[in-house]
């Protein structure tokens, strides 16, 4: 699964856990930028909002989190 498919998966289970406000900033990220790496660092961005409040998120976002922000670290 590439990068911008685990960001889809995620932004699809923050959907369906009613978290749309991060959902909603995510894929606007990666809609409205306008090259690849400003779209990783708006996705990183994000990502660390909720790495920074993992109790407010499931187990499963917070890990999918975890693995596509060092994705993007490892691709920046």
């Amino acid at each position: 699964m590439d990068l911008y498919e685990e960001t889809d998966l995620l932004i699809n289970i923050l959907k369906q856990k009613g978290a749309t406000e991060i959902a909603t900033q995510l894929s606007d990220s990666i809609k409205y930028s306008a090259i690849g790496t400003e779209i990783l660092m708006k996705i990183k961005y994000h990502l660390n909002e909720v790495l920074k409040t993992p109790q407010n998120y499931d187990e499963t976002i917070v890990s999918l989190a975890k693995s596509i922000e060092n994705r993007i670290t490892n691709a920046l």
